[in-house]
């Protein structure tokens, strides 16, 4: 009888490790307005469909690369988040329908060779923000 509970305790935080995610958009220019899904940096195109700014949760530096296009193929931008709650403003002057979060400072496996445009980004203070 310990060993199964002590098995299921082990599931329960595989699951809750397996379910955490690393980025949220926001309708808001600065991490505020509607929330979007908590969603993994796996180098994967991510809906960005009325959102205008993004929280990476997870630590370290991560490459996010902002796209015009919901299928991730018309880049216009990348962006260097700090992570650990950094809120990112994305402002290209165009149309940002989808993004591709790297899960590591390289933009590499997320934008094309010939991406040179980089997108500002601006530190803002909340709840989950690592800036003091």
């Amino acid at each position: 009888m310990h060993f199964q509970v002590n098995l299921s305790y082990l599931f329960i935080a595989l699951f809750v490790a397996k379910s955490s995610g690393d980025i949220v958009a926001f309708s808001g220019s600065s991490c505020d307005g509607d929330e979007g899904d908590n969603v993994p940096c796996q180098d994967e195109c991510i809906d960005f469909n009325t959102r205008h700014s993004f929280r990476v949760l997870a630590s370290g530096t991560h490459c996010v690369v902002a796209f015009e296009d919901g299928a991730c193929s018309i880049p216009v931008g990348s962006i260097e988040n700090s992570g650990g709650g950094h809120c990112s403003n994305v402002n290209t002057g165009t149309t940002v329908l989808s993004l591709r979060c790297s899960p590591n400072s390289a933009c590499d496996t997320v934008a094309p060779a010939n991406l040179t445009a980089h997108i500002k980004s601006a530190a803002f203070h909340g709840p989950y923000s690592a800036e003091p």
